[in-house]
């Protein structure tokens, strides 16, 4: 295959675009209510990177009041601490992830994946077979291909 063959160029750019359509699936948690999904994964993630609930609000875009009326829903369906918090002062507050926290992200992330994983399969096999993406199937680029 050469980049520099016009033929060979465009099947790359079917074959790429075909890999375009896929499902998207948002996983969240719940229990009585939805506490925990994709944004309260960034909400900690950016927590533990500034050590800073109000740092991290700022640069996910979202009020600090928001910020923290996240928190303590995910802490109030959970039942434990997810956020250690030491108040302010002279240098401001801090705060961190805990070890459950941390053990949580890492849980959702790997069911992310794992049910990603399988959306992309079962799309796939459902679509595949059908005639619904003619412009973008894997087919039409391996048969420019031939």
């Amino acid at each position: 295959m050469d980049a520099d063959n016009p033929s060979d160029v465009e099947y790359l750019i079917d074959l790429h675009n075909a890999n375009l359509l896929r499902a998207e699936v948002s996983v969240c948690i719940a229990g009585k209510k939805l506490f925990f999904n994709a944004d309260t994964k960034l909400l900690l993630k950016q927590i533990e990177a500034f050590g800073n609930v109000q740092e991290a609000c700022r640069s996910i875009n979202i009020s600090y009041s928001k910020g923290w009326k996240i928190l303590h829903s995910l802490e109030n369906e959970l039942g434990y601490q997810i956020v250690t918090r030491h108040s302010g002062g002279k240098n401001g507050g801090s705060a961190a992830i805990t070890s459950k926290g941390m053990r949580l992200i890492e849980l959702y992330e790997l069911l992310e994946k794992q049910i990603n994983h399988n959306a992309a399969v079962e799309f796939n096999r459902i679509f595949s077979a059908s005639d619904l993406f003619p412009n973008s199937s894997r087919e039409k680029a391996e048969s420019k291909k031939l």
